[in-house]
C-alpha cells in the first residue's frame, strides 16, 4: 500500500462482477416487463375477440351481463360481481 492511500476493503466487489450483476438484474426486469406486456396484449386480444363474437361484456361463467362499473374499472373484465371470486383460467392485468 502507498503511503496516503486508503486501504482496500476486505470484500471489494471487482467492476466486472458488478457490472454482471447490473446486467443480470436489468435483464431480468426487462424479461417480467415484456412477459407482462405479452399478457396485456393477450387480454386485450381476447377482448377484441369478444367483441367480435358478440361475449364482450357478458360473464364468462354464467352468461349474465358484467356490470357497468366492473368494465369501466377494466374493460378486460370477463366475469359478473357474483362470480368474481372464482379461479381464472389467467390472471387479470388491467
Amino acid at each position: 500500500m502507498e503511503h496516503g492511500a486508503a486501504p482496500e476493503p476486505e470484500h471489494a466487489v471487482e467492476p466486472a462482477d458488478a457490472a454482471g450483476e447490473v446486467t443480470g438484474s436489468f435483464a431480468r426486469e426487462t424479461d417480467a416487463f415484456i412477459a407482462e406486456a405479452d399478457a396485456r396484449l393477450a387480454a386485450i386480444e381476447a377482448a377484441i375477440a369478444a367483441v367480435d363474437d358478440g361475449s364482450y361484456g357478458r360473464c364468462e361463467i354464467c352468461g349474465n351481463p358484467v356490470e357497468a362499473p366492473r368494465l369501466a374499472a377494466r374493460l378486460s373484465e370477463r366475469r359478473c360481481a357474483a362470480h368474481d371470486r372464482a379461479p381464472l383460467a389467467e390472471p387479470r392485468l388491467f
